[in-house]
């Protein structure tokens, strides 16, 4: 039997793969939701960056926009930290601090609503809202802080030193939190230098971690006790003469 001829009006169209067409749409998709993520990425970067003096404007001005990532955010939370919250923020006048710590507040309040886990988040919060008198908040932050992040050592040492400026305030659940944190830090040697100053200045601290100490294994008392004397004489080397 010969086979069929067809003319070119009436050749059959080869039929396209519904299936192909949902893939493409898919793969834009996907492209357009990597491109929005990048933009997002590199915003916050964008936002951390530049001079004290510029990003301290910045956030005199308005909040950041909201971090799609932990390390984005981090990132914006960190010159928060050391810059609003810290000395250069200090040299600014008091309305100009306010409203960048505000503003540094909103950051960190938006970032823990899509990251309600993240340890150093709550602790910025705590920082920012006892910066600018909100005890109450500012002290359930910090205990949030500590339950989120029980053995995060780095965010621990940030949590003593904000803990140690309100002490008397703390209740009794947000003071074991912090004699927890205390614990960890005195059982290595970064957590003994972060403290060393305060042991060997501050008589009543040095009470208290003694005790706290005390009831940790010979061994590592022995260690505690090793670690401080060398702070103390790299601190002593690093501190010019008068």
């Amino acid at each position: 039997m010969p086979a069929p001829s067809f003319t070119r009006a009436s050749r059959p169209r080869p039929q396209r793969s519904s299936g192909a067409l949902v893939v493409a749409v898919a793969s834009l998709g996907v492209l357009a939701v990597s491109a929005f993520a990048v933009a997002g990425e590199i915003s916050s970067y964008v936002a951390a960056g530049g001079t004290d003096a510029a990003f301290f404007d910045r956030l005199a001005q308005a909040s950041p926009a909201p971090a799609i990532s932990r390390s984005g955010a981090e990132a914006v939370l960190m010159r928060c930290e050391s810059v609003v919250a810290g000395q250069y923020g200090a040299r600014q006048t008091d309305a100009e601090r306010m409203f960048a710590l505000g503003h540094c507040w909103s950051f960190a309040a938006q970032t823990l609503e899509q990251m309600p886990s993240y340890s150093y988040g709550w602790y910025t919060l705590a920082l920012f809202q006892l910066s600018l008198g909100d005890l109450e908040s500012g002290l359930q932050s910090l205990s949030q802080s500590q339950r989120a992040g029980r053995n995060e050592q780095w965010v621990a040492e940030r949590r003593v030193h904000l803990g140690e400026l309100v002490l008397s305030e703390l209740d009794p659940e947000t003071r074991a939190g912090h004699d927890a944190d205390l614990t960890m830090l005195a059982q290595s040697n970064r957590g003994v230098r972060s403290i060393a100053q305060r042991y060997i200045k501050n008589e009543e601290f040095r009470g208290r971690i003694t005790a706290i100490v005390e009831t940790l294994p010979e061994e590592t008392q022995v260690r505690f006790v090793s670690r401080v004397r060398a702070a103390a004489r790299e601190a002593s080397m690093d501190t010019p003469p008068t």
